[in-house]
């Protein structure tokens, strides 16, 4: 059974690097790099063992595999769910979608300005140095968009 699977794994190889010469690698190949061959012979020794031992993805693989088929053909992608499926309406709630007007909105408007403003300056005012060894911030400022003043908000 060593024999077969590492005459397997051979095979592929040669597939492989014959193709890599000449052509680049097929899509459904991906999973064969130097970094996942070990895995990969691993769970063929596995699957040679007892096939229940994987997934059925790779049941199927090695199973073509063993009959001689390359790699590239020896993968089968999964079926799409609902292939050519379209969303025709939108779903609306029977009594209408419940958006907050006027000042509400604003100050909900005002909320997400000042969330995203911590997102991509936040780190301006973080304490970097909770052990005081450096000066992390250089000049002491806070930014303006990083100021509840600057949205209408008070402490």
């Amino acid at each position: 059974a060593a024999r077969l699977a590492r005459a397997s794994c051979v095979n592929a190889q040669r597939a492989l690097s014959s193709k890599a010469d000449s052509s680049p690698p097929h899509p459904f190949e991906s999973f064969l790099t130097g970094t996942s061959g070990g895995y990969i012979e691993d769970m063929y020794h596995s699957w040679v063992a007892n096939p229940e031992s994987v997934h059925k993805s790779w049941q199927s693989v090695f199973a073509r595999m063993d009959a001689g088929a390359v790699p590239g053909q020896s993968f089968i992608p999964p079926p799409t769910i609902n292939a050519g499926a379209t969303l025709s309406t939108a779903v609306v709630p029977a009594g209408g979608l419940n958006v907050a007007g006027g000042q509400d909105a604003n100050f909900m408007m005002k909320v997400m300005q000042l969330i995203h403003a911590y997102q991509m300056r936040g780190h301006n005012v973080s304490d970097l140095d909770p052990l005081g060894m450096y000066d992390a911030d250089l000049d002491g400022s806070i930014p303006p968009d990083l100021e509840l003043s600057n949205y209408g908000f008070t402490e």
